[in-house]
């Protein structure tokens, strides 16, 4: 690859058209890997890992959404309600349709007492969630704060 060739590609990196992981040859399957050991460390409370993991997957790829949910979901846990925000945000952004990040943006917002705006979320989580598995814990719990919110004395 000529000098040329490497300014041509590395622009079109920043200028979001080509993820990064092009550029330096990670397949699919490596950051796959990557993202399971984040997800790993996430779920045993090692958040700092998982952050550290999922910010270097955002880097070298900004249009999956699931590692901005997945930075949100640490945030989340980590008690940053503002960075949470921020990457809920942008995975929405780049998946509208992601009902697991409508549901956490909107138990967020009901955390910092935010009522009236939480329960679009949940409602649109509700939504998206309504072709699947009536039985999922995550539409169960997102069912159990909208009934909440709706009959907060009930």
């Amino acid at each position: 690859m000529t000098e040329r060739d490497l300014e041509n590609e590395l622009a079109a990196v920043l200028s979001g058209e080509k993820p990064l992981t092009e550029l330096m040859n990670i397949s699919a399957e490596q950051m796959g890997f990557i993202a399971e050991l984040a997800h790993l460390y996430f779920q045993e409370g090692r958040y700092q890992e998982a952050r550290t993991l999922f910010e270097g997957l955002l880097s070298l790829n900004q249009h999956e959404p699931y590692y901005s949910h997945a930075l949100g979901a640490v945030f989340h846990r980590m008690d940053n309600s503002d960075l949470a925000l921020r990457y809920y945000q942008h995975a929405l952004k780049l998946d509208r349709n992601r009902a697991e990040t409508w549901g956490n943006m909107g138990e967020l917002l009901l955390a910092q007492g935010q009522g009236e705006k939480a329960l679009e979320y949940l409602e649109k989580a509700e939504q998206l969630y309504a072709g699947q598995d009536p039985g999922s814990t995550k539409r169960q719990r997102i069912q159990a704060l909208l009934r909440q919110q709706r009959h907060p004395l009930a």
